[in-house]
């Protein structure tokens, strides 16, 4: 995950493979209705969701259910590649509104970066995601030293005989940083 919080899964492989990715706008249980589009951006692309659409919830406890916006509604999804998807890509819109989509890419040892991204605004989302697959490699080499030097620096060093305290020292500081947020200062 990049600071510009866009997400990307790059993946090699010894011999040539395809990769097929399949997914949907966002619905889960309590969703009434999706109202979301599906766009296929051919210049940049990229696959561009706008979610939207109603959910059911119980603000108020003790009170009635209500239906309401669902909380990603005006958001922009973007899937992106370093490989070209437009000649795979399908999509599909079910009764209920939810978009589906299917890609496939090639992978070989050259490898592959698969992007995400999501944002209020729709271009924001979809240089994000482009971004990612242009940097990755530096993007990533910063990643991991930053990491490096927080779990060098800030994270106290444990010893113990009984290697389950030491698991679950680690394990709680990962947690702590699973939830760490910078701010900046």
């Amino acid at each position: 995950i990049a600071a510009n919080d866009a997400a990307a899964s790059i993946i090699t492989a010894s011999k040539p493979v395809t990769l097929q990715f399949s997914g949907h706008s966002f619905f889960h249980r309590n969703s009434v209705s999706s109202t979301a589009t599906i766009h296929f951006d051919a210049a940049s692309n990229a696959l561009v969701i706008a979610e939207g659409g109603t959910v059911k919830s119980r603000p108020d406890p003790g009170r009635g259910e209500r239906i309401g916006p669902c909380v990603y509604t005006g958001m922009s999804t973007v899937l992106s590649a370093s490989r070209n998807l437009a000649g795979s890509l399908t999509t599909q819109r079910d009764e209920r509104g939810v978009q589906y989509y299917t890609f496939s890419v090639p992978c070989d040892p050259r490898g592959t970066v698969v992007s995400w991204a999501m944002h209020d605004e729709r271009g924001t989302a979809l240089r994000a995601a482009r971004d990612i697959l242009r940097h990755h490699k530096p993007w990533l080499a910063a990643k991991t030293a930053e990491m490096n030097r927080q779990l060098n620096e800030e994270i106290p060093w444990l010893r113990c005989p009984d290697e389950k305290f030491v698991d679950i020292y680690y394990y709680l500081w990962a947690l702590h940083m699973m939830y760490y947020i910078d701010v900046g200062r």
